[in-house]
């Protein structure tokens, strides 16, 4: 028979941490936007290494929140107003909470056929919301970056065969967020085949300059 007892402490120290972060995040307003880790403190974590034996996993959530937690841009801040990360949500959190606990796999019906199901059906939701015919379809991914690879690796297969993949051209402006250029690499894309165009004062693609740049380019 199992035995509960590292079950029911776990559980406790679970609850003890849920409580001391709802009280910590009512309490943000004082607490200062960002916050960096002082000299001692990286040493302290620099120090810390790999140990052989295992530390008890109350010491080890302290440690976390008291050292590495606390030393970071609390974007849920209300005073926070830059960078492309959005702010935390307690409703998202605790949406976090239960797909990790459940360890929800939607690759396919069998694994999860409810998760799946209502997959489709944000998806399908947010195709109409955007107009999209009923023949659109997505997928859900991580972040802009991984979103903008599989993006580029859509818009090449639909524009090229495999054989015209060396032959293909991408135009970007200047204003082009990075990971464009970088999943272009990753799909195989030169230097070359990347071809960066000016904007205007409006942050527009200058036509003009692209057509001098496209002169001679071959490929969509």
């Amino acid at each position: 028979m199992m035995n509960q007892e590292p079950n029911q402490q776990l559980g406790e120290i679970i609850e003890q941490f849920i409580h001391s972060y709802m009280a910590e995040n009512n309490n943000i307003r004082s607490q200062k936007v960002i916050n960096t880790a002082d000299e001692d403190t990286i040493a302290h974590l620099r120090g810390i290494g790999f140990p052989k034996k295992g530390r008890p996993i109350k010491e080890v959530v302290n440690e976390m929140r008291k050292n590495v937690y606390s030393y970071q841009t609390f974007m849920q801040h209300p005073r926070f107003f830059a960078l492309v990360p959005s702010p935390m949500s307690l409703y998202s959190w605790l949406g976090d909470i239960m797909t990790s606990a459940y360890n929800t796999h939607a690759g396919s019906w069998m694994l999860s056929s409810s998760a799946s199901l209502l997959e489709g059906e944000v998806i399908r939701w947010m195709c109409d919301q955007a107009g999209y015919p009923d023949t659109a379809g997505g997928l859900f991914l991580s972040g802009g970056s991984l979103s903008n690879l599989t993006a580029l690796a859509a818009a090449r297969n639909a524009k090229l065969s495999e054989q015209e993949y060396a032959l293909g051209t991408a135009y970007v402006s200047d204003q082009t967020h990075s990971s464009v250029a970088k999943g272009l690499r990753i799909l195989g894309f030169r230097g070359d085949q990347i071809r960066k165009i000016p904007s205007d004062t409006n942050f527009r693609m200058d036509v003009s300059a692209l057509e001098k740049k496209s002169n001679g380019g071959s490929g969509g």
